[in-house]
């Protein structure tokens, strides 16, 4: 009886560390994605603000950009 009682409080717990652990690592899991995404994200605009300098190095570049944002937003 007492033995039968003492492993089944030890499947219990067991049980409850596994469920713990899963949970822990789901969320783990989510901040990582999280974080990956956010790194991403900037690691993207690096990229583009790298692209943009290298191709608007003239100011003629600089001009034709600007003049072809603002037809966007003009026609947006």
């Amino acid at each position: 009886m007492i033995l039968e009682k003492a492993k089944e409080k030890a499947i219990k717990e067991a049980n409850q560390i596994v469920s713990n652990a899963r949970q822990q690592i789901i969320q783990e899991r989510e901040e990582a994605i999280i974080a990956i995404r956010r790194e991403i994200a900037v690691v993207s605009v690096d990229i583009a603000e790298k692209v943009l300098r290298k191709n608007l190095q003239e100011k003629e570049d600089q001009m034709s950009m600007i003049e072809r944002l603002v037809d966007e937003i003009n026609l947006s």
